[in-house]
């Protein structure tokens, strides 16, 4: 990876990736300039977990949290505590994921209720829910192949 002049610092610009925006660069000397918004090319990414505390693009949270493709959630909590239910996905389901990515915590007791299982299912969105540091790398990989991902993070137990 190399990083380009003028982007802003922590974030780096692939060759390959340049290459796909170009029409959208122009260069003076040897900087470039963004002319446009990126729209997710430059992908974000956890950079770390530890029981009860996620680093996300260098910022540090110590609660539950749910990473949508424009922001964070770090007020998210759960009804009914370790279950997670479709009352509590009603805002991630607006954003029309293609995946959502669901950390049990640290030692997996949060749950999924089956009934959610199902009706993901239905709606064609993937489901994938690990303990929270598998489900962090899981997360980042389909960050970085593309995909429209939301991650639901328990940061405890």
């Amino acid at each position: 990876m190399k990083v380009w002049p003028g982007l802003k610092p922590g974030l780096s610009l692939s060759r390959s990736a340049y290459f796909r925006i170009k029409k959208w660069l122009f260069c003076i000397g040897e900087r470039f300039f963004l002319t446009v918004s990126c729209d997710n090319i430059f992908r974000m990414k956890i950079s770390s977990y530890s029981f009860g505390k996620i680093v996300f693009q260098g910022k540090s949270y110590s609660s539950d949290l749910i990473i949508y493709p424009d922001r964070v959630d770090d007020l998210w909590w759960r009804e009914e505590g370790h279950l997670l239910t479709l009352m509590d996905i009603e805002e991630v389901l607006k954003a029309n994921p293609e995946i959502i990515v669901v950390g049990t915590g640290a030692f997996g007791m949060m749950k999924v209720d089956p009934a959610l299982k199902e009706i993901l299912f239905n709606r064609g969105i993937e489901l994938i829910a690990e303990r929270t540091k598998e489900a962090c790398d899981v997360f980042n990989r389909y960050l970085k192949k593309g995909n429209k991902v939301i991650g639901m993070f328990h940061l405890t137990c």
